[in-house]
């Protein structure tokens, strides 16, 4: 996807959330519920070292600390709300480390270049890729790729889905890929 398409649908989706024009559902929105059962499942550590994949406004920090969290927690994201979040898109190889865990909450079907993201999400993580993305979406002005379990399958190699996967909707899962290889 070319630069310029990416930023357009970016701005788009930046600005229905902060007209609040994006339909809030509590299913998949607590983010600390999903926080919970990625501990309960053994997804997610409390001491891990997570890297938070379009971070945002840190909802997920937010949700792990309430949880009880005491490990690292470092957020990147294209457009950084603060100066505490990393300005940096997963897709560009610019992370020059690797992580224990790897989040990444409605990010997905946002970037600019798929394929790239899953190779880098292969590459950073050390055991655990726990993301809550939509799957089947068409591309439209706010989403970028169409996901589906098939791509993110084959786009992971060193990693099995989790058989705690589970569809928190219709076209929205809550995954878990860990580590084989």
């Amino acid at each position: 996807m070319e630069n310029k398409d990416w930023f357009e649908k970016m701005q788009n989706l930046l600005h229905r959330r902060s007209i609040g024009d994006i339909k809030k559902q509590p299913v998949i929105d607590d983010y600390k519920e999903h926080v919970a059962y990625a501990m309960a499942s053994g997804w997610l550590k409390p001491k891990d070292v997570v890297l938070d994949v379009g971070c945002g406004e840190k909802r997920l920090m937010t949700a792990l600390l309430e949880f009880g969290f005491d490990g690292e927690y470092n957020g990147i994201d294209p457009f950084p709300v603060d100066d505490t979040v990393s300005k940096i898109c997963i897709e560009d190889g610019t992370l020059h480390r690797n992580f224990d865990t790897v989040m990444c909450f409605a990010v997905l079907d946002g970037v600019k270049d798929i394929e790239k993201t899953l190779s880098e999400l292969n590459r950073i993580s050390e055991r655990s890729i726990i993301m809550l993305t939509g799957i089947g979406i068409k591309p439209d002005r706010c989403h970028t790729f169409e996901i589906s379990l098939e791509l993110l399958d084959a786009g992971l190699p060193d990693f099995k889905r989790s058989d705690k996967s589970k569809f928190l909707h219709p076209k929205v899962a809550l995954l878990c890929y860990q580590r084989w290889r």
